[in-house]
């Protein structure tokens, strides 16, 4: 090693978060994973109701899991009651890992993925502002109903413009005609 080298320092390859889980969330069908470490079935698959999230939320809970990686909100609120530390991550961040996807092999993916740190969370939402989110059919109908009402006025206000131009240009042709036969009775 010359002198301008410096010397490399050795990477910790360490987990950062080892009790780590993530779920692959399906409309049907939920794949949970845990460490290999933390249970002799570390892929489990749970169904998307609300006792089968409960379910979930008791294995995570036996395998000392305190932090859970979720692409889709779908168990987050189960989980957040329950004590889990939730993360909404972004499925794009996790597309590019190598092997075939499946289910089972996403969930294991983000598991490993989040037990080393390598995925961000998306942004959380708290409060009136969540409640907002949640509820989007309620501000959306609310919305659609403005803009319809303010399409009417400004449709009702180009009417009347376009029939005030119209009077204006008729009004403006008649005193036209008037100061020609005016200025021609005057010129006789």
């Amino acid at each position: 090693m010359t002198e301008t080298e410096k010397p490399r320092r050795k990477r910790d390859s360490s987990p950062t978060r080892p009790n780590a889980a993530a779920i692959n969330i399906g409309a049907t069908l939920h794949v949970a994973a845990v460490g290999p470490d933390q249970d002799p079935e570390p892929v489990r698959s749970f169904g998307p109701s609300t006792d089968d999230l409960h379910r979930l939320a008791d294995g995570f809970g036996q395998c000392g899991v305190r932090t859970v990686a979720v692409e889709s909100t779908g168990a987050f609120e189960t989980l957040d009651q329950r004590g889990f530390e939730v993360i909404l991550v972004n499925a794009r961040d996790a597309k590019h890992v190598p092997g075939r996807k499946t289910d089972i092999s996403d969930a294991q993916w983000l598991q490993r993925l989040h037990e080393y740190g390598l995925l961000r969370a998306s942004v959380r939402l708290k409060g009136e502002v969540a409640g907002l989110v949640r509820r989007p059919s309620k501000c959306a109908d609310s919305a659609v109903i403005a803009l319809r009402c303010l399409s009417r006025r400004a449709q009702q206000l180009f009417v009347a413009n376009c029939l005030i131009a119209r009077i204006q240009r008729q009004c403006r042709i008649a005193v036209n005609r008037e100061n020609r036969r005016v200025s021609v009775d005057h010129c006789t």
